[in-house]
């Protein structure tokens, strides 16, 4: 399966997002990837019409119902802008607040005309501090991974994030919870993140209402 990487950058999260993206990219070549404040919505759309029907996009930035974005107050795409780019694709985006009602970001760009779209409801936090950069590549990536591969059941897409950090949390035996901080890592803060991503995720897909 191909897709096209989207990287809205404008910020310190999103720069902080580098490392996310470049795991993505070697685990799986894209056909194109674009990053910047702004990157061009014609030519996107020229790159995906001269692509195979099964190209998807993936799209990496802030997100909140208005649109994605490179900050919190830009829309770089809105439902409509993004469903002229990916119309008839699949489209991930890695980004706050784009899903779970019918007035979602993403609800609206499958009305628009996106086929499946897959994103998280409400705020995406990264899993782990800065210096733990391996855990969050390999979680926050496998849901990302997988929809590449094909994969868009909401379901199985939670449990590539719950099985890719089952793997790095090994079977340690984790310390007492009364003992645990969020400011050191740990099992208990390492859990609770993961699992916040995984249940985060949320797929709008045509001919399906969720409210």
């Amino acid at each position: 399966m191909t897709y096209v990487l989207v990287h809205l950058r404008g910020d310190q999260a999103t720069a902080d997002a580098d490392r996310l993206v470049e795991h993505v990219k070697a685990a799986r070549a894209a056909v194109a990837t674009v990053a910047g404040e702004s990157p061009s919505h014609r030519e996107l759309i020229t790159t995906l019409a001269a692509a195979p029907a099964s190209t998807s996009g993936v799209c990496i930035g802030h997100g909140h119902a208005g649109g994605l974005g490179p900050t919190p107050s830009r829309v770089w795409a809105n439902a409509e802008q993004l469903a002229a780019i990916f119309r008839d694709r699949r489209l991930y985006a890695y980004a706050c607040s784009t899903t779970g009602h019918e007035t979602s970001l993403g609800a609206r760009a499958v009305l628009a005309g996106v086929a499946v779209y897959v994103g998280h409801e409400g705020p995406v936090e990264a899993p782990l501090p800065l210096h733990e950069r391996r855990m969050v590549e390999a979680v926050a990536s496998a849901a990302i991974l997988a929809f590449i591969d094909g994969e868009d059941d909401e379901a199985s897409l939670r449990r590539a994030i719950h099985d890719a950090g089952d793997a790095l949390l090994g079977d340690e035996e984790p310390i007492p919870y009364a003992y645990s901080g969020r400011d050191v890592p740990n099992f208990w803060t390492q859990s609770l993140l993961f699992d916040q991503l995984a249940f985060s995720l949320r797929v709008h897909r045509r001919g399906e209402a969720r409210t």
